[in-house]
Parts: structure tokens; sequence; C-alpha cells
């Protein structure tokens, strides 16, 4: 028997996205770039471990999470450099304008 969601778990709204985006992205802010770039180098070494003793899918997984650790330490960077976090707590309009 399959559930219908309900009007009111359909009720996300553009300021709760809003509100979890800019608490996100200033937790995000206060983490060091280099924490993903040592996260990204051990997810390298962890996936050429699992290649070479044979667990091949397991070592394709694991090498996979590096470029969105990569990723997440570009981000940060940005964030730091561009105060993004700051302004969206505060409901800055101009980010959206400034990020296209």
């Amino acid at each position: 028997m399959e559930t219908q969601p309900t009007a009111s778990s359909q009720s996300v709204t553009v300021e709760n996205v809003g509100q979890v985006s800019g608490a996100l992205s200033s937790r995000v802010e206060n983490l060091s770039p280099g924490i993903f770039l040592s996260g990204a180098a051990a997810s390298v070494a962890l996936s050429l471990f699992l290649r070479v003793t044979g667990r091949h899918h397991d070592a394709q997984f694991v090498g996979q999470w590096a470029p969105t650790l990569l990723l997440l330490g570009l981000y940060t960077r940005e964030a730091r450099v561009r105060g993004w976090g700051r302004r969206l707590e505060s409901g800055d309009e101009a980010l959206g304008r400034e990020m296209h």
C-alpha cells in the first residue's frame, strides 16, 4: 500500500530553504579547505588500497568521494572570500545576482 504525501509535508518554502542554506553555508565556511583536501587524498589512498586487495567495486565507490570533497574545499574557499554564508544569514538578495 502506497501512502500519498500530505499537503503539510509539501509546504517547503523558499524562506525555509534559504534559512537552511544560510546555516549550512556559514558552518561550511568555517571549515578549513585543507580538511577537504586531506579527505580527498585519503579517499584516493583508500581507493588504491581497496583496488590492490581486489575489492574493485568498493574502490570505485570510495574513489568517487575525492571530486566531491575537492569541490567542497573550493566552495569553502569561495565562501570565505565572498562572504556567502554571512549574506545568506542576513537575507541579502544580492547574492543571487552576484552568482549569475
